[in-house]
């Protein structure tokens, strides 16, 4: 039997974690400890050094589930704190273990992940706080939400070493050119500021190989849809195993 992954969007600490129950999710209870929950940004559980009680039972019921959670970081995340853990090697790429919560793997920016049976994943956390000039840093808001110089010359590197393509592209924003689609509803491109990550995206979406890319996934803008083909898939809500599309 091979291993398994599930792929979803935010779920913003306690917030939007009951997504993840056994009422709301039947499907997790059936996987096993080396299969993956995989969410695509604002994780938010690792948000205080010394986690309040509610974060900790949160963070200690996810540990707990029968599957092991991935993630990769959004913009809203305390990503000193983040930083702050050992970094460690994981199928080949570089994570985060939170400690004391063995389950929980933070996939750090701009790695190639060898995942077996599930593909190669390259992943690239982070994104732009559009209300950020109004927040204080250090207080719910960080400025490394957005990646540094050598994050985006790692991911490179990276992405050269495997010749650009990968299976799976896993981000919490996506590529600036689709966030017409993202933000279909509301969407002006004069009020759509270009920020370095989602034109580094673009980048990525011109020189990815999209002859073996299966899907690109991402989260952020709090909908289930695609992004203009079949390839770029948003999610939020949904639970959706890797390499299928919203329902």
């Amino acid at each position: 039997m091979g291993v398994f992954t599930y792929v979803t969007g935010d779920i913003h600490g306690s917030i939007d974690i009951g997504k993840l129950t056994p009422e709301r999710w039947p499907e997790g209870q059936k996987l096993r400890r080396c299969d993956y929950l995989l969410i695509c940004g604002d994780f938010g559980l690792v948000w205080n050094e010394d986690p309040p009680i509610e974060d900790r039972f949160f963070l200690g019921w996810l540990n707990d589930q029968p599957w092991t959670t991935v993630f990769i970081d959004g913009n809203h995340e305390n990503h000193d704190l983040l930083n702050s853990f050992e970094v460690t090697e994981w199928h080949g790429g570089k994570v985060h273990v939170v400690p004391g919560y063995p389950n929980l793997i933070h996939l750090m920016r701009g790695q190639v992940f060898d995942m077996g049976w599930n593909g190669t994943w390259f992943t690239m956390g982070g994104a732009w706080t559009r209300d950020s000039s109004w927040r204080i840093p250090g207080d719910g808001w960080w400025p490394a939400e957005l990646p540094s110089d050598e994050e985006y010359d790692e991911a490179r590197r990276n992405l050269d070493a495997v010749g650009w393509s990968v299976d799976y592209v896993i981000t919490h924003e996506c590529p600036r050119s689709r966030r017409r689609f993202a933000m279909y509803d509301w969407y002006c491109e004069e009020f759509d500021p270009a920020d370095k990550l989602s034109i580094f995206l673009d980048e990525v979406d011109e020189r990815i190989d999209h002859k073996r890319l299966k899907r690109w996934y991402s989260g952020h803008y709090h909908s289930d849809l695609t992004l203009g083909d079949d390839q770029h898939v948003m999610l939020y809500r949904q639970i959706i195993p890797l390499g299928d599309l919203p329902h």
